[in-house]
């Protein structure tokens, strides 16, 4: 367990015991250097839940359609050109994961968001190194 990490789990564990509901915003955040190593680390989201990750080369608007299997209606702030899923996480207790992924070339200063498969939340689109 890393630094990071212990302390959202003492954070958690305190607001449990005192009946506070920590508040949640589900994010993702992207560091490193493209093309390479990418980490991709996501953090309030729900409890062992899934949590995808979908690139694409452009900002946008994509609405998920219907009759897909999962979150079908949502708003993607992504263009639906070259949209693929990049990553699916599964989060800890404390709704945080971490991914390295090696990137290509033609990944570079494309676009990412996580969607949770399970509750249909978004995350703010950032962009990749």
């Amino acid at each position: 367990m890393n630094r990071f990490t212990g302390i959202l789990a003492a954070v958690a564990l305190v607001a449990s015991f005192i009946g506070l509901e920590p508040a949640r915003a589900s994010d993702l955040e992207v560091s490193g250097t493209c093309p390479g190593e990418v980490t991709f680390t996501i953090s309030g989201w729900e409890p062992e839940t899934t949590v995808a990750v979908a690139f694409s080369t452009a900002r946008g608007s994509l609405r998920i359609p219907n009759g897909y299997r999962y979150c079908a209606g949502t708003v993607l702030g992504l263009s639906p050109q070259n949209i693929r899923v990049l990553i699916n996480f599964h989060t800890d207790e404390f709704g945080y994961a971490t991914y390295d992924l090696t990137l290509p070339r033609g990944a570079c200063r494309g676009y990412v968001q996580a969607i949770s498969l399970e509750t249909c939340e978004t995350s703010p689109v950032r962009q990749l190194p």
